[in-house]
């Protein structure tokens, strides 16, 4: 048991090598959601945009 405390101790650099650890996560989960939200948004977007121009190439 000693042996696994003393690797999550990292020689007592544990908490800034996890912490700095934990943040590089942190912040790629962060930038992956930002990513995935606006493609959604741009593709929603670019939808509607040709939806609309398709709508008005009707000849009545």
């Amino acid at each position: 048991m000693s042996g696994d405390i003393g690797f999550f101790a990292m020689g007592g650099y544990g908490f800034y090598i996890w912490s700095s650890w934990g943040a590089a996560a942190g912040i790629l989960i962060a930038v992956t959601c930002h990513s995935l939200i606006r493609s959604y948004r741009v593709k929603r977007q670019l939808n509607h945009h040709i939806t609309d121009q398709n709508e008005g190439d009707h000849f009545g």
